[in-house]
């Protein structure tokens, strides 16, 4: 909601906003299965390797790591045209 009105307001969506947008969608659903894959491991309980283990978090890691940096660049463009 808060994107759609600073688009009215300052109209910054361009070709690199879709992709930055395209990043954004992809960090968060990769943390959302993430989280839903490691809450289930949970409370299953079986045995993981901690190199598995490592590799659910590692991945939740990647999407934060995607989201928060979408939401940075996203914002710098916000911020160039106003």
């Amino acid at each position: 909601m808060l994107l759609l009105l600073l688009e009215k307001n300052f109209s910054f969506t361009g070709a690199k906003t879709r992709r930055v947008l395209v990043v954004y969608h992809i960090g968060l659903n990769l943390t959302a299965v993430m989280f839903v894959v490691r809450g289930v491991m949970q409370v299953m309980v079986p045995a993981l390797s901690s190199g598995m283990s490592a590799a659910i978090s590692g991945m939740a890691g990647i999407g934060h790591i995607l989201l928060g940096v979408s939401m940075v660049i996203l914002l710098i463009q916000i911020r160039r045209s106003i």
